[in-house]
């Protein structure tokens, strides 16, 4: 899978500058539903084992995921953060839902693994006209795959 100007090379350089801002530019291009049901599951397993059920193996992904995760906390934040300053409520369930929406599609067409996982921050990313902004895509896939919003999870 190719990224944007070789990204998947540079991302764990480039992550250590998301903030707040980086956040809000990667947000702003997403097209998220309006009217969604407002359901939370935030049970968090380890990311090794979260991984390792849904076949994610490469080096590559795993620099990625490993690098991205430091920013679950600040993500977590921004997402909160920017619902209140919004007055958008909703706003982190329609984010999830719009992830959820790609992450469907490609997993009904029989998308798995790293491909499943390559192909749905190219698809996010390629909505980003931002660079600057690409790498919050990132921290924010991991976060939402952190805590089992995207991506398959262990049965309860």
């Amino acid at each position: 899978m190719a990224y944007p100007d070789g990204l998947k090379t540079r991302i764990p350089d480039e992550l250590v500058n998301i903030d707040f801002e980086v956040l809000e530019e990667a947000v702003k291009s997403l097209r998220l539903p309006d009217n969604v049901e407002a359901v939370d599951d935030l049970k968090r397993i380890n990311v090794d084992e979260k991984m390792a059920l849904n076949d994610i193996r490469t080096d590559g992904n795993k620099k990625i995921i490993d690098a991205s995760v430091c920013y679950s906390e600040e993500v977590g934040k921004f997402i909160t953060r920017k619902a209140v300053n919004d007055n958008d409520e909703k706003f982190p369930y329609r984010l999830k839902t719009f992830f959820k929406g790609i992450y469907a599609e490609f997993y009904h067409n029989g998308i798995r693994g790293d491909e499943l996982f390559d192909r749905l921050a190219s698809e996010i990313i390629g909505m980003i006209p931002k660079p600057a902004a690409h790498p919050a895509a990132y921290a924010i896939l991991v976060h939402l795959f952190e805590i089992c919003d995207i991506f398959e999870k262990p049965q309860q």
